[in-house]
């Protein structure tokens, strides 16, 4: 629930702010390059370091139950990231990496619910089909011409959400029937879990999203959350930060060079 409302707020900024310039021209969907690659690997690997301690330390004590929590937890996001491997290769295609960061990622979201609840087994599934409606949900967002830089939104929605109500599919009996508070619609335990994990999920999300959406497009209008065309072509880096880099100076030389036919200029990667 918790990284679903946070994709329900992304989902209501980029309907207010619109896509990137360029993203999509005449129908075609546009590929916007990472500026570094490798370090987005890394900061992935860092957050799937740090979600073990979220995961164990959510449980308030340290006892019996934290080792099988890492181990799930580690279990669905190696799925997450594997399923999305699979995906392109039963297609004969090359693997975007930005779909194994998303697949990974989406099976720590989908695993967060109930990795204290499930089997190994159960944390392998949901991580697989956390990466696997990531990977779809990516791809839906581009049909509706709808961008998401980051994405949050197939994420922490499309994976919170799977996650929420893949729950009652995969927890132990047990601990199902520990919960003195489920109200009984069906005489079955699980059909009734889903049934508290569904409407709580779309409670909530239909409250976030009408909530964020209403304040943001308030302030939208007198303060708009788009930045100028200018400050967007020049790079948010320098018009938010006037910080350059070398790729960018060199760029600048290049197009000096273009315009100009003047080749004595020299650029920073020859200095």
């Amino acid at each position: 629930v918790v990284h679903s409302t946070g994709g329900w707020v992304g989902l209501a900024i980029i309907l207010i702010i619109g896509p990137r310039t360029g993203r999509f021209v005449e129908g075609e969907v546009r590929k916007f390059s990472p500026s570094n690659l490798p370090l987005s690997v890394l900061g992935v690997l860092l957050l799937g370091f740090g979600w073990h301690g979220f995961n164990g330390g959510s449980q308030l004590v340290l006892d019996d139950a934290v080792p099988g929590i890492l181990l799930n937890t580690f279990l669905a996001a190696a799925a997450g990231i594997v399923a999305c491997l699979i995906f392109w290769g039963v297609q004969n295609g090359m693997a975007p990496a930005g779909d194994l960061i998303n697949g990974l990622l989406a099976g720590l979201v989908a695993i967060t619910a109930s990795c204290n609840i499930v089997t190994p087994l159960g944390a392998v599934i949901i991580g697989a089909g956390g990466g696997l409606v990531a990977l779809y949900a990516t791809r839906l967002l581009e049909r509706f011409e709808l961008d998401d830089p980051v994405g949050a939104i197939p994420v922490h929605l499309a994976g919170g959400i799977f996650g929420t109500l893949a729950l009652p599919f995969f927890a132990t009996e047990e601990m199902l029937l520990g919960n003195s508070q489920l109200i009984s619609y069906s005489g079955n335990i699980r059909i009734d879990q889903f049934i508290a994990q569904l409407s709580g999920a779309f409670s909530i999300g239909l409250y976030t999203f009408i909530v964020s959406y209403t304040i943001l497009k308030a302030i939208n209008s007198y303060n708009p959350l788009r930045v100028s065309q200018e400050a967007e072509d020049i790079g948010l880096n320098i018009a938010e930060h006037d910080s350059s880099s070398d790729h960018i100076d060199l760029l600048k030389v290049m197009q000096y060079q273009s315009e100009t036919g003047n080749l004595s200029i020299r650029g920073p990667e020859d200095l």
